[in-house]
Formats: C-alpha cells, sequence, structure tokens
C-alpha cells in the first residue's frame, strides 16, 4: 500500500492504481477487514490529493463502510472527515454536512484533539442546531 501512494504521490498514476489494487486484492483475499479499510481510505486519500475527486469520494466512502463494520469508529470519523471536504469540492452540499454530521457523531467523546479542533472550525449544521461539544 505504501508504494502506491508513494508512486501516486510521483505522479505515476497507472503504477499507483496497480499497486493499490494488489494491495487490496491482498487484503480481501484474506479476509482482513482493517487491511481492505486502511487500503480504500489511504487510496481515496492519494486520489483526491491528485484531483480525482469522485473516485476518492468513493474510495473514501468504501473505507469509511468498512471501518463501520469493525466499530472503529475513529478512523471511520477521519474517513468521513476526508469525505465531507472532497464532497464539498464535488459541489455536493448536502452530502458534505451529512459527512460532517456523522463525523461529529462519531467522534465526540473520543478525546481526539486534532479532529475536536478540526470539527471546531466548521459551521454549525444550521443557524438552530449546534455541534455536539
Amino acid at each position: 500500500m505504501g508504494l502506491g501512494v508513494l508512486e501516486m504521490s510521483n505522479g505515476n498514476v497507472g503504477a499507483a492504481r496497480e499497486l493499490l489494487g494488489e494491495a487490496l486484492e491482498r487484503a480481501q483475499a484474506v479476509d482482513d477487514l482493517p487491511a481492505m479499510a486502511g487500503v480504500q481510505t489511504n487510496w481515496g486519500l492519494a486520489e483526491e490529493r491528485r484531483g480525482d475527486l469522485e473516485s476518492a469520494a468513493r474510495l473514501l466512502d468504501a473505507g469509511r463502510a468498512l471501518w463501520h463494520v469493525q466499530l472503529l469508529r475513529r478512523f471511520e470519523g477521519w474517513a468521513v472527515i476526508a469525505l465531507h471536504d472532497v464532497r464539498l469540492r464535488l459541489g455536493d452540499e448536502q452530502g458534505a454536512q451529512r459527512a460532517l454530521a456523522d463525523a461529529r457523531e462519531l467522534l465526540a467523546g473520543s478525546e481526539d484533539r486534532a479532529a475536536e479542533r478540526y470539527l471546531a472550525t466548521k459551521p454549525a449544521l444550521s443557524e438552530c442546531k449546534e455541534p455536539h461539544p
């Protein structure tokens, strides 16, 4: 997986996707849910950095779903934060707001100071609602 992300950052998109696809296939072959979630989440982040927002959204959502079934809320929350940013850039305001609300719910009480700082910079979902403390 790391080599795939490195190739992506160097602009070698074809090689990166091949390496990341292989990493995902290996994780799937042994039903390694944490590895599957990690590959898809990191691949989504790499695609976001490259500017392929549709692929990023699809991969981040898939990674999020796998974190969810494992009850790994903190990892899921960060995947959803990334998904929020991607959806905003895609012009999907409703999807972005749903993701932001989900991230707040997932990370509430997590004691993740970086997540708290990030979420504190985002506006409330509406004028009548305040984000979770």
